[in-house]
């Protein structure tokens, strides 16, 4: 008996699914507005990602050593490491977050054009934080600045 509970129960979910939509006479619910935020609403202050060509992601070669987290101007600064053979362009994207959120502070990027091979180059972006971060991260793309 207890090799045929499973299915059972299964189908009845399935069952009592299938109704419950059928209930509504197949019509289509109406478009809701999405509800208001609670509490505070956190403005962004994006920057344009930039476009870059034949792009590989190479997070691993940016280094952050300065992250200001707290409102108002901040900074953030570090270095990138151009691992290939040849010159290369960097496109770094720093995202500032809250805690316990992935929801974004601040985005803003810069760009590091022309990295000799093997060179390590400094970058920094400044923006402006309209509440307190907890963390940074970097996104960073390798490849021709378009």
């Amino acid at each position: 008996m207890k090799r045929f509970a499973l299915p059972l129960m299964t189908a009845a979910i399935l069952l009592v699914g299938v109704l419950g939509c059928a209930a509504q006479g197949g019509q289509q619910p109406e478009p809701r507005e999405p509800p208001e935020p609670v509490g505070s609403v956190t403005a962004r202050t994006p920057s344009p990602s930039p476009s870059v060509a034949e792009e590989t992601g190479v997070a691993r070669d940016v280094v952050i050593i300065r992250c200001d987290v707290k409102a108002g101007e901040a900074v953030a600064a570090g270095t990138v490491v151009n691992t290939t053979l040849r010159p290369a362009d960097f496109a770094i994207t720093i995202i500032w977050l809250p805690e316990s959120s992935l929801n974004p502070v601040a985005v803003a990027s810069t760009t590091v054009p022309a990295v000799d091979r093997a060179a390590t180059v400094p970058w920094s972006i400044t923006t402006t934080l309209p509440d307190r971060a907890e963390r940074c991260v970097a996104h960073a793309r390798r490849g021709e600045m378009r």
